[in-house]
């Protein structure tokens, strides 16, 4: 291409001869000619060698960009990789000697709560509030990440997510919620795992192990702050991606006039199954019944299943060797609900 075997066959000539030269015991070609040789062949080529010098520094010039490039890619994953560090909260096992009695069943959370919260995620950190209802299935995130404000409400009852990033709160882009409902008041399924510090605060730790019926895997640290229990530090892995939330200024209450402005498709009458379990080791309850505003089911099959219009309702459930539970509920389109039951 760029007349390098040319170039190449008359140095390698030169060359030849000399060593033909001293094989006959003739005088070896002199430095000066055998430079000759090789400047003449160099003279001949030198428009080639001048298309050579061009391909060097274009070859030069690449290796400058690719070194650029993965300079400035070993910079982002490390800056990536910082920020991420940062933003994990500090979690240390409690020392035996400092370990209060294991209680003896999972704590019931506040069912609907708004707090500070600091996420870390695969693509950054992000800061900003939360707002969840477990008894209107809803929950709103407004936060921002790497300097963009984003907000995202999701209405599990409807299957629907409205979410904004251009940072107007107002140009809500609708789409189906793929997501399950990820309940934040320590599923009926966790398992109690031991005892934690986090942030210097001490926390029980509940564990969602991968199973059938969960799709993601979750560790819950909730504190006894001020006589009420505390969601303190989220950590869950869902499809290999693994995100930390670290709740702050954690409080009770939802201001819902943060969900009125969305506009959702009107439900009737939808099947609403009721899933009961034990509170301290997640095993199915199969017996027992569940009452919705009077309505009677009977348990079976760890669950009840009942066809009623879009509502607020009372729902109470009993099951032998438990403790009853009362709680109000709010259907507004097809659902399902866990009901954890303490052990008397």
């Amino acid at each position: 291409m760029f007349g390098f075997k040319k170039l190449f066959n008359k140095v390698g000539s030169a060359v030849q001869t000399n060593n033909q030269n001293l094989q006959r015991n003739q005088q070896p070609l002199s430095l000066g000619s055998f430079t000759a040789g090789v400047v003449g062949a160099v003279a001949d080529d030198k428009s080639h060698l001048g298309q050579m010098a061009k391909f060097g520094s274009d070859i030069y010039r690449a290796k400058n960009h690719v070194t650029g490039t993965v300079s400035g890619i070993k910079e982002n994953v490390e800056e990536t990789v910082k920020a991420q560090t940062e933003g994990l909260a500090t979690v240390v096992p409690v020392p035996a000697s400092e370990k209060i009695a294991d209680p003896d069943y999972i704590p019931l959370l506040p069912t609907e709560f708004t707090a500070t919260i600091k996420m870390t995620t695969p693509v950054g950190i992000a800061k900003g509030s939360m707002y969840v209802s477990d008894t209107y299935l809803v929950e709103r995130t407004d936060v921002t990440v790497l300097g963009a404000p984003t907000s995202t409400a999701k209405f599990y009852g409807h299957g629907l997510e409205f979410s904004c990033t251009d940072g107007s709160g107002s140009n809500y882009e609708q789409k189906e919620l793929n997501a399950h409902m990820v309940s934040y008041n320590v599923p009926c399924l966790a398992v109690y795992a031991g005892q934690f510090y986090v942030e210097g605060q001490l926390c029980f730790m509940y564990e969602l192990p991968v199973s059938e019926e969960v799709l993601f895997s979750a560790k819950y640290y909730v504190a006894y702050i001020n006589n009420c229990w505390t969601l303190r530090y989220l950590d869950y892995t869902t499809l290999g991606m693994k995100t930390s939330v670290l709740f702050e200024d954690f409080r009770a209450g939802v201001d819902y006039n943060l969900f009125q402005s969305f506009n959702l498709p009107e439900v009737q009458t939808v099947e609403y199954p009721v899933r009961v379990r034990n509170g301290m080791n997640g095993h199915k309850i199969d017996n027992g019944v569940v009452r919705i505003n009077g309505l009677e089911m009977p348990i079976t099959s760890s669950k009840a299943v009942f066809t009623l219009d879009k509502g607020e309702y009372t729902l109470s459930v009993e099951a032998e060797g438990y403790e009853p539970r009362t709680q109000q509920i709010f259907i507004g389109g097809p659902q399902s609900l866990l009901i954890c039951l303490k052990p008397f």
